[in-house]
């Protein structure tokens, strides 16, 4: 049991380190990868998507999984978020 359970752990990192180098991930090549089902890499993926949604209010970047119909494979698309607001920065410049 604690085999499988780092066998999960090394194959979500795994994913998530292709994610975030710019690779895309074909659910059907992972898979056979992994011995795994092609379930099991969609529930990787859904993983890392909860992750990412947890850790963006922190770190003020906004990562989505998005699934590219162009090339049939998921990829991060990823995005910053201004942590203060177009008018918060203007009442600031004028106070200074």
């Amino acid at each position: 049991m604690v085999n499988d359970n780092n066998d999960k752990v090394d194959r979500v990192m795994a994913l998530y380190k292709k994610l975030m180098n710019g690779g895309l991930i074909y659910k059907s090549e992972e898979a056979v990868l992994y011995n795994v089902s092609e379930r099991t890499v969609q529930r990787d993926i859904d993983e890392i998507c909860d992750f990412l949604e947890r850790n963006e209010r922190n770190d003020g970047i906004y990562n989505d999984v998005v699934y590219d119909r162009m090339r049939k494979g998921y990829r991060l698309e990823q995005s910053y978020k201004m942590k203060l607001t177009n008018p918060e920065i203007l009442a600031i410049c004028r106070q200074v």
